[in-house]
């Protein structure tokens, strides 16, 4: 009897949808004195091994996550997240640090806004 590949196609179709350019939006709405300290961040050099909840618990050490886009490019995600960054995040960012932690990996971070030529 013949394997029907039909199924197999559709659940790695469904597979890589999940995995490709997902949004994430958490239903956190940030009080009013939250505002003045949102990021909006682009973060590089994230596994595309993690998925959903593993990206988002490690986002979560940050601080509390509004939402989140990802993109995958090959064996690496590229992650927009919007947050209000706990204290040491918060540290880190206006120190100027590029080069962070996030679940054990060291990764770049940049805010959003920046172009292309100011990240470089």
């Amino acid at each position: 009897m013949p394997v029907d590949n039909g199924k197999k196609l559709k659940q790695k179709e469904t597979d890589n949808m999940l995995k490709n350019g997902n949004v994430i939006i958490t239903n956190y709405l940030s009080q009013n004195q939250e505002q003045a300290h949102l990021l909006d961040l682009v973060v590089y050099d994230i596994l595309a091994k993690w998925d959903n909840y593993t990206l988002l618990a490690n986002l979560r050490q940050w601080g509390k996550v509004i939402s989140v886009s990802t993109r995958v490019h090959k064996k690496y995600l590229s992650v927009r997240v919007r947050l209000i960054p706990d204290y040491e995040c918060l540290k880190c960012y206006n120190r100027g640090d590029w080069t962070v932690n996030l679940g054990g990996i060291p990764i770049q971070w940049f805010p959003a806004s920046w172009n292309l030529s100011e990240r470089k």
